[in-house]
């Protein structure tokens, strides 16, 4: 038990994905295969750490949907609008993305596994984040 809540306090006190996913990796040496009720704690962590590299300005759990608001740093993306597009094609079936008063927000339909794809999709919004540029404010 005492390794347990060990390994509980050392996933919710991981300061980055990274450092997450080598927590993941040598727990996965220790013990095999994960739990899923294991798993999802790493994923639920990762979607916490996701949230804030990735901008969101908010996440909110509805009954039927996650709605991803997207913070106003991606209005300064040249192209933001394809480029959101193009990051989203393997979700689409899935989302509705809105663009209303400067705001971007994204509605993720919950599905079986739509956990899984929330981590995804917030992957793809930290990547968006990283490697676009950000126009310049004259």
């Amino acid at each position: 038990d005492s390794d347990r809540i060990e390994l509980y306090q050392e996933i919710f006190t991981c300061p980055s994905t990274e450092d997450l996913a080598r927590i993941k990796l040598k727990t996965r040496d220790i013990y095999g295969k994960l739990p899923e009720e294991v798993e999802l704690l790493f994923v639920k962590r990762d979607i916490d750490l996701l949230t804030r590299e990735a901008k969101i300005e908010k996440l909110e759990d509805k009954p039927k949907v996650m709605e991803i608001v997207l913070g106003s740093r991606y209005m300064n993306i040249r192209g933001i609008g394809n480029i959101l597009f193009e990051s989203l094609i393997p979700y689409l079936s899935l989302v509705k993305v809105t663009y209303a008063n400067n705001v971007f927000k994204i509605l993720l339909t919950k599905s079986d596994r739509w956990i899984f794809d929330l981590e995804n999709i917030l992957k793809c919004l930290v990547n968006i984040i990283e490697h676009n540029k950000i126009k310049e404010v004259v």
